[in-house]
């Protein structure tokens, strides 16, 4: 049965607010490695949630790794960057053989030592997958799309509308897409 993981780490950066995200941010919102992402967001309307929906509704098995979620605020200091990005990888590492994965980068993360926090995550995990595991994922429409992102994965989806209420259609579209490939 093939199996297919979820990574989530959305966080909205303004540069311009003087006050940086923290661990605390993440942890007020969400912080989850493993089954309970799949508990957390099974009925949401968000990529994840739909993600997971149409997975369950496939023959292959949903491995739910890592999900990080803050509400916007200023840029993440180094520390939290480097505390995620090594909670995210150790969680892929410990999943074992994928056959592919489902991610949620926004698009629009900061972090004080990382300009391009997605396009970092999303190429450490390209590097520990390898070049022929498919990456597909979802974006704000206002993403910071940047050559690290478009090299790490095949395809990303950006949500259509403003305010998001489609998000959770565009997670069963990149889901789609992945069952497909």
């Amino acid at each position: 049965m093939p199996r297919i993981g979820i990574i989530a780490w959305i966080q909205e950066s303004n540069t311009f607010l003087p006050e940086p995200t923290t661990l605390a941010h993440f942890e007020e919102d969400v912080l989850l490695t493993g089954a309970p992402m799949r508990d957390y967001f099974i009925d949401a309307q968000h990529e994840v949630g739909g993600m997971l929906r149409t997975l369950a509704n496939s023959d292959v098995e949903t491995v739910p790794l890592f999900a990080a979620r803050a509400i916007p605020f200023g840029a993440m200091t180094a520390e939290t960057h480097l505390t995620l990005r090594t909670r995210l990888l150790d969680a892929l590492v410990a999943a074992g053989s994928l056959d592919g994965l489902l991610v949620t980068p926004h698009g629009a993360t900061v972090s004080e030592a990382i300009p391009d926090v997605d396009g970092d995550w999303l190429q450490a995990v390209r590097s520990i997958v390898g070049p022929d595991i498919p990456i597909i994922g979802t974006l704000d429409p206002h993403a910071n799309l940047s050559p690290a992102m478009v090299a790490a994965t095949d395809a990303l989806f950006a949500y259509r509308t403003n305010p998001h209420i489609d998000q959770a259609a565009r997670g069963a579209e990149a889901a789609e897409l992945m069952l497909a490939t």
